[in-house]
C-alpha cells in the first residue's frame, strides 16, 4: 500500500474518535535523518494531534536486513527530542526497556503519571484519568 494512503487512514481512524498510536521503526541510514524525523513528527502534531502517542522503535538486524546495525540510542534519543519540540506531548523510545523516557509524564507538569519498566506498569501517579500533581487530563485514560 502506498505510504500516503496508510497516512489518510491514520487521520480516518483519529476522526472517527478511535484512540491511534503511530509507531516508526527508526532503521540507521534509511529514516533516521533530522529532516526525516521532523517530518514524521511534525505529520503526526499537526494532522492526528498533539496528544497522539509516537512510539519510535529501534532497529535491531534480522532476517533480510543484515547490511546496518541497530539503531544507535543516542539516534532514539534525538528522535524522541524532535517529536517533543514538535509539540507532541507522548513520545516513547521503543524496543529499548529500562530507558528513562519510557514512561508517561503529565504534558504540563512533567510528573510521572505511568512508569512503564519493560512490560510493568504502574499508575500511581494517575487517578481517575488525570495527572494526581495537578489535575491534568492525561490522554488514553478518560476514553
Amino acid at each position: 500500500m502506498h505510504a500516503a494512503k496508510l497516512w489518510i487512514n491514520r487521520k480516518a481512524i483519529k476522526e472517527m474518535g478511535w484512540w491511534l498510536e503511530v509507531t516508526t521503526l527508526i532503521i540507521p541510514g534509511l529514516n533516521d535523518s533530522d529532516e526525516e524525523l521532523r517530518d514524521l513528527a511534525g505529520f503526526v502534531a499537526r494532522e492526528l494531534g498533539p496528544e497522539t502517542l509516537w512510539h519510535v522503535s529501534r532497529f535491531h538486524p534480522c532476517y533480510k536486513m543484515l547490511d546496518r546495525g541497530s539503531t544507535p540510542v543516542a539516534t532514539l534519543e534525538r528522535a524522541y527530542g524532535i517529536g517533543k519540540e514538535t509539540g507532541l506531548e507522548y513520545v516513547y523510545p521503543g524496543n529499548l526497556s529500562g530507558h528513562g523516557s519510557e514512561s508517561t509524564l503529565c504534558p504540563k507538569c512533567e510528573e510521572v503519571v505511568l512508569r512503564r519498566t519493560g512490560f510493568t506498569t504502574n499508575k500511581t501517579g494517575l487517578s481517575e484519568g488525570k495527572c494526581v500533581k495537578c489535575g491534568s487530563e492525561i490522554a488514553g485514560f478518560g476514553m
